[in-house]
């Protein structure tokens, strides 16, 4: 028998920390080593690949200033930043002390916080009606931290979900000359608005951010204000997030004149009459994928519509063909404006989906998912893992604007990219028709990439797009969200675009 030890809340204040911080339903996994300088307020990330390899640091060298440097195809760079300091530790102040437990063999101490919100409001005849349940669980073997546990609707990037940091070593001393500025970044005139690493949803979980917080009210009265009628909301992993912070996902692909040719295609009227259309039934589909904490939405737009139209080439020629999964880390890894304009593909931190389409036109090979795994970080490149090449890209094209039947001819071959925007109603959508008229079809607003993959017919609302979004299954529909075609709701057929793809001659 366990007794249960009576302690002091722990109060944290100069450290360094080694920790895995785990996504199990992203089946992703970040390693990192945190030195937190408390006198001082500084901090540091250090990020590595599955080889050990640094790729990615975050200096607060002061409250000002932070450095953040990051790897671009071969090498290191430093940019300037705004960002808000992270703790990878909780405050404990309001966790209840739970019984000891035993955690792979080891005796714990173990701490809960556990809040559920009722929303309060007058919800008749709103489309939105939901409890919300956060729990943490912070786990510390004699005085040092173990494990920290976070369960719920959370708000690192979209959904219900489950996060864990595993602290592999935690000392109370630091090395003072990490905060020192390399050379690199003394030299670092290029800045940043924003950076999106894979800690910076600790933050607001280190502030006590339950669903009582300010920002969670004012998401639930923002759903309220909404209103719809053809489909449905609830507050997910983004309702943390203030209005203004939500801009990240706005504004994650970079937006430039296009340069794709247009290719107008002849009309099929019996295809473009279809009541329904969809590839998923259809075939060449594969699972909804997570882009995690990286600004990598394009590369899930780019690299959608190729696994998806050489997967249903394969299936034309053998039906019982394994679909194929190919590898968007590859295109964050390897495909940078080698002028370093930083204006057409950036990384994790923003890129093009036409230019990434674009890129496929020049390879000689491929990624695979199961070769070049995600890792939701700027990693180095390795071009000795393009190595498919059954199937090549012979061409990259635009689809004719704001044309329904053209966009349907498109689909007809197989899935197309498209831009949207993202609107409150498209951010916590669960269900039903998107129908918001505050979802502008503006180009210079398009600010994320998806995959649309056919249409349907709704007796009420009318014709309605499919579109495959890259925030996991458990947002929206299995991952999916349904949008109005009339009135070309958040831009889908604003800026659209597709690969050609043909057997690789032999």
């Amino acid at each position: 028998m366990f007794i249960s030890l009576v302690l002091c809340n722990p109060v944290f204040g100069d450290f360094t920390a080694k920790i895995n911080f785990r996504l199990p339903y992203a089946n992703n996994t970040q390693f990192f080593t945190f030195v937190n300088d408390a006198a001082n307020k500084r901090q540091y990330f250090e990020y590595y690949n599955q080889s050990g390899a640094v790729i990615d640091t975050h200096l607060t060298h002061d409250e000002k200033t932070v450095y953040y440097t990051r790897t671009e195809i071969d090498k290191l760079t430093c940019q300037i930043v705004k960002e808000e300091a992270t703790m990878v530790v909780p405050d404990l102040t309001n966790f209840t002390k739970m019984d000891d437990t035993i955690i792979d063999g080891v005796l714990v101490h173990h701490y809960r916080f556990k809040s559920i919100y009722m929303p309060e409001d007058d919800v008749s005849g709103s489309a939105y009606l939901a409890a919300q349940t956060y729990q943490q669980d912070f786990y510390m073997k004699n005085e040092i931290p173990f494990r920290w546990e976070i369960w719920g609707r959370s708000n690192f990037d979209s959904h219900q979900d489950y996060y864990i940091l595993d602290y592999i070593t935690f000392e109370t001393k630091i090395d003072a000359s990490v905060f020192a500025p390399t050379d690199l970044c003394k030299k670092a005139t290029h800045s940043l608005k924003h950076v999106q690493h894979p800690a910076s949803i600790i933050s607001l979980h280190q502030q006590q951010s339950a669903p009582s917080s300010e920002n969670f009210k004012q998401t639930v009265q923002r759903l309220l204000n909404l209103k719809p009628k053809s489909y449905r909301v609830s507050p997910n992993k983004f309702s943390e997030y203030s209005a203004t912070d939500l801009h990240f996902l706005k504004k994650r692909i970079l937006r430039n004149e296009p340069t794709l040719p247009t290719k107008p295609l002849t009309i099929d009227q019996d295809f473009v009459s279809q009541k329904h259309f969809d590839w998923r039934i259809r075939g060449g589909i594969a699972f909804v994928k997570d882009q995690v904490a990286c600004g990598s939405c394009w590369t899930f737009g780019a690299t959608g519509v190729l696994e998806a139209r050489i997967n249903i080439q394969r299936l034309k020629e053998n039906k019982n063909a394994e679909l194929l999964s190919f590898s968007e880390q590859s295109v964050v890894d390897c495909f940078w404006d080698y002028d370093r304009s930083y204006e057409n593909s950036n990384g994790c931190e923003g890129g093009s989906s036409d230019y990434g389409l674009k890129w496929f036109t020049t390879l000689q090979g491929f990624a695979l998912q199961v070769d070049y795994p995600y890792l939701g970080q700027n990693d180095f490149c390795k071009k000795d893992l393009f190595t498919y090449k059954e199937y090549e890209a012979t061409g990259a094209y635009r689809v004719p604007a704001n044309d329904v039947d053209q966009l349907k001819m498109a689909l007809k071959d197989g899935p197309v990219a498209v831009a949207v925007t993202v609107s409150d109603g498209f951010v916590f959508y669960s269900g039903g028709i998107l129908d918001d008229a505050s979802c502008s079809s503006e180009y210079d607003k398009l600010g994320h990439a998806v995959v649309l993959v056919g249409w349907g017919t709704d007796a009420e609302v009318g014709e309605y797009w499919i579109i495959r979004n890259s925030w996991s299954n458990v947002w929206g529909m299995d991952g999916y969200i349904n949008i109005k075609i009339a009135g070309n709701i958040c831009g889908v057929m604003t800026d659209a675009s597709y690969a050609e793809i043909i057997k690789t001659a032999k």
